[in-house]
């Protein structure tokens, strides 16, 4: 998920919210990372958002010709009625698992439209 997110130029506190967590514990284990010693304590629903988060990852690097517009595109107005207008990572900013679920179903689909 760091490095994802690394990619998606996102904040820690927008890491924070989508994996339901807080923002220290974002940056703590990040430096946990850089020691090469972490160690995560799991909630119930962080092995699923981190499976959305790669499924959502891998699908857009299959969906775009470039990894900058597979990445930029989660940042990007959508006219999609999953998204009313805002950009999908408005949408899953809003921490609830669920919106997760929305968008990896809206890229699954949308991959096997191909």
């Amino acid at each position: 998920m760091l490095r994802i997110a690394s990619c998606w130029q996102i904040s820690d506190a927008d890491i924070a919210v989508m994996l339901g967590v807080s923002a220290p514990t974002v940056r703590r284990w990040k430096q946990q990372m850089r020691r090469g010693n972490l160690r995560i304590r799991s909630s119930v629903e962080l092995p699923e958002r981190l499976s959305l988060i790669s499924g959502i990852y891998k699908n857009l690097q299959i969906l775009f010709d470039s990894t900058s517009q597979a990445d930029g595109w989660l940042k990007r107005a959508n006219t999609s009625e999953v998204f009313n207008g805002r950009s999908a990572l408005e949408f899953v900013l809003d921490g609830r698992v669920e919106s997760l679920r929305q968008l990896r179903r809206h890229l699954d689909v949308t991959v096997w439209a191909l």
